[in-house]
């Protein structure tokens, strides 16, 4: 007998075995700013073969809530993630990391520590888009020194 949680993980295998770049090239790693390794705006393409919807959030957040938040509640739905971080030149601690997350339903979304998340879904996906910008306001940090 096969359990939901087995049916879920199932589906989601598959669906990431199914998740290719369809379109290759170095513009995948065209870097908007430092410490970025991957452009999600092409990457959704590459794997989407579409063009997005984008909600930009220039605000900072509490990356490290908003992270376990969004690996939690999305933990079924989360096909692929990549990491970037930039490292600083003396101790090689990270001063920025930038987390990308591939999300069924055609999202991808990216978490920075520094200022500036971005989440590119497909248009038909607006109503759920709106719900992962709604849900990551309440990590919303006011003040960037109060971090």
């Amino acid at each position: 007998m096969t359990s939901a949680n087995d049916t879920i993980n199932l589906e989601k295998e598959t669906k990431a075995k199914e998740l290719q770049l369809k379109v290759n090239g170095f513009g995948l790693f065209d870097c908007r700013n430092p410490g970025d390794l991957i452009n999600p705006l092409y990457a959704y393409y590459a794997y989407f073969s579409e063009i997005p919807s984008v909600k930009h959030f220039w605000v900072y957040l509490d990356f490290e809530a908003a992270v376990k938040w969004i690996e939690e509640e999305y933990k079924d739905d989360i096909l692929k993630k990549h990491t970037a971080q930039l490292l600083s030149k003396s101790d090689y601690e990270v001063m920025k990391q930038v987390n990308f997350y591939v999300i069924q339903d055609k999202m991808i979304l990216t978490l920075e520590t520094d200022a500036g998340s971005d989440l590119f879904f497909h248009s038909d996906n607006e109503e759920a888009a709106q719900a992962i910008i709604d849900n990551l306001k309440k990590f919303i940090i006011k003040d960037k020194e109060n971090k």
